[in-house]
């Protein structure tokens, strides 16, 4: 772990010392948070060697935050999530303290934040203070090389007067490895919340080049790598999510479907910097595969006439197939995890889940005279993939430990449950239009609107947002 002298520790919170609870729970908290969920979200570097105690000592609000990650029981999350709010708040706000293990902590916080998130206000919020800290701490500043002694290339006269102090507070400092990764924790938080969504985030003025060049060829852990590739790939989808969501003064002869070549061109050029241990990696697949459908699925959009540039009927539909494709993909790799696996995903998985059910639903209803509806269901049938969803989430629920407690609750329960909700909407829907065969004892609704988003997931706050959110705009 990267200790500087000038780190700020904050005072070890009451909540999360170890003395609550045993020491070799402490150690099973902290080894599934390396093994499950920094798999996933590499933003930190907990070495081996790193006790839970050592960790609470040098990092205490991270801590408190892994634990609440961790935890087994709803309640129990519920209660430390709160603290994590309270102790933000008190830290943040009132003692106006910054320092990188709130950052790191917040940063945790919101990659897992659906276990504790309460609607799209709430999370916007919080990424808001997680780049106001990151400004506070000047991570969002270039780090200046040294000038040049060379005074031919200085433009201006030497300065004749005297030069003012400089403190050692205002002398920039070189970035460590954990700040590097907290920079990049921080872009891809916005991209998440401002791409995938919908949320009017301020945009990082983080620069992340230096970042991703420093990690990449001297990495710390392998995982150093892992987190560079999936920042690249995620700055592909920013930029296709917001090709295709123009402002409506732009112009509009150019469809957004004729910026699909430069950003496939994009993640080729990733793709090809990727050495093949990575592109084999799961985290990277879903990404690049998800990354895909953000691209291809700018072909969904219908094609206005009055187009100068109308692109032609057999290159929409390509791209079609090759959302439909990558879609099915994601799919692939995000149903074959192991039910304890789905402990650790973040919460941009879980987004990026949604996000492909709802491209192949609204490839199931695409109505197109050179689409076949049905073919689409012959390759990926989107309903199915709703009930496996759900029984891995199930699953999920007893791997993860939440029924040791013999709760019933927890975001798993809840997303099943949004999931099992969803299919016979979604099945009226398909039907409606043809798509699927008219079920004996379904009772359809000739009025019913074919709406893509025809999604009813409860009154789940959290789970509307998120598997409602991607398309709510188009």
């Amino acid at each position: 772990m990267d200790i500087t002298p000038t780190t700020t520790i904050t005072s070890t919170p009451e909540s999360s010392r170890i003395d609550e609870i045993s020491h070799v729970k402490a150690e099973e908290i902290l080894r599934l948070f390396r093994t499950l969920h920094l798999k996933f979200y590499p933003l930190i570097y907990l070495p081996d060697t790193t006790s839970a105690r050592e960790l609470q000592h040098e990092r205490p609000f991270l801590w408190l935050v892994i634990r609440a990650v961790c935890a087994q029981s709803a309640v129990e999350q519920d209660a430390l999530g709160d603290q994590v709010r309270e102790i933000l708040a008190k830290q943040l706000i009132v003692d106006c303290e910054r320092s990188i293990d709130m950052l790191l902590g917040m940063l945790t916080y919101m990659g897992w934040s659906m276990y504790f998130a309460r609607g799209k206000p709430y999370i916007c919020a919080f990424t808001n203070l997680i780049l106001a800290t990151a400004s506070d701490l000047r991570l969002n500043r270039i780090v200046p090389q040294e000038t040049t002694s060379n005074s031919s290339l200085n433009c201006f006269k030497p300065y004749a007067f005297p030069k003012p102090p400089t403190y050692a507070s205002d002398s920039p400092k070189a970035r460590t490895n954990e700040d590097r990764r907290a920079v990049l924790g921080c872009f891809l938080t916005v991209v998440t919340m401002s791409s995938y969504m919908k949320l009017d985030v301020a945009r990082s003025k983080v620069t992340i080049d230096d970042c991703l060049e420093q990690l990449w060829e001297t990495p710390e852990i392998p995982n150093d790598r892992v987190l560079v590739a999936i920042t690249r790939i995620m700055g592909v989808a920013d930029e296709a999510v917001r090709m295709a969501s123009r402002p409506e003064d732009t112009d509009d002869s150019i469809s957004p479907i004729f910026h699909i070549k430069g950003l496939e061109e994009s993640l080729k050029q990733v793709k090809r910097d990727l050495p093949p241990n990575l592109l084999d990696n799961q985290t990277v697949t879903a990404q690049l595969r998800s990354t895909e459908v953000a691209i291809y699925e700018s072909a969904l959009s219908p094609q206005t006439s009055s187009s100068a540039y109308k692109i032609q009927d057999y290159r929409r539909r390509e791209y079609l197939q090759m959302c439909l494709q990558s879609a099915k993909a994601f799919m692939d790799v995000f149903l074959q995890l192991e039910p304890a696996e789905y402990c650790g995903i973040p919460l941009w998985l879980m987004i990026q889940f949604a996000h492909c059910a709802q491209a192949i639903y609204r490839l199931s209803l695409l109505d197109d005279p050179g689409w076949d509806r049905s073919a689409v269901r012959q390759s990926v049938d989107v309903l199915e993939i709703l009930e496996r969803a759900a029984v891995r989430m199930t699953a999920a629920h007893e791997a993860c430990g939440y029924s040791i407690n013999g709760s019933d609750k927890g975001v798993f329960t809840r997303s099943a449950a949004a999931l099992r909700a969803t299919i016979p909407q979604w099945s009226a829907a398909l039907e409606q239009v043809g798509a699927i065969a008219a079920r004996p004892t379904a009772r359809t609704n000739p009025d019913l609107p074919v709406d893509p988003m025809l999604i009813d997931f409860t009154d789940d706050t959290w789970l509307t947002d998120v598997f409602s959110s991607w398309d709510e705009t188009r």
